[in-house]
């Protein structure tokens, strides 16, 4: 009976580990975003209250499945860098887009590519197993994240 455990942990083990390797994700290229912030953009206010100052950016609350943890989740805010060109989307970014099926989704760039309707860019989110099922377009891309606000 003992044996039959051990075995049965042991598979587990097995199992759990296999797909903790296929989880994690080796990007090859920069793994930050490649915007950046100026110091000069941040106000911060006593009460704990952070304006941005910038035509393009926003500061966007984080709603969802928990597919980006641990690098953010709900109740996190996103600041997001809306002026953008595609030489500008990197792998390793972190983009929000819209997923052609019902919601804003923000995930990171796994890979970028191009099809007869040309470029597009693969995401998967951080907790993922999976890259998603679906093309992300440049005209899907409504920003890149270049900040979290934990």
């Amino acid at each position: 009976m003992i044996e039959k455990k051990l075995l049965f942990l042991f598979v587990f083990l097995l199992i759990y580990l296999g797909f903790s390797a296929i989880s994690q994700t080796t990007f090859t290229q920069q793994q930050v975003p490649g915007n950046s912030l100026l110091d000069s953009q941040i106000i911060n206010y006593v009460d704990k209250k952070i304006e941005i100052q910038g035509d393009c950016l926003t500061v966007d609350n984080v709603f969802g499945s928990g597919s980006m943890s641990p690098t953010f989740g709900e109740n996190h805010s996103l600041i997001v860098d809306h002026c953008f060109n595609q030489s500008d989307i990197n792998i390793g970014d972190i983009i929000c887009y819209e997923n052609n099926i019902d919601h804003s989704q923000s995930h990171r760039v796994f890979d970028i590519k191009e099809d007869s309707n040309g470029w597009y860019a693969v995401t998967k989110g951080d907790n993922s197993f999976w890259k998603d099922e679906y093309k992300v377009r440049l005209q899907d891309i409504e920003g890149i994240v270049i900040g979290v606000l934990y």
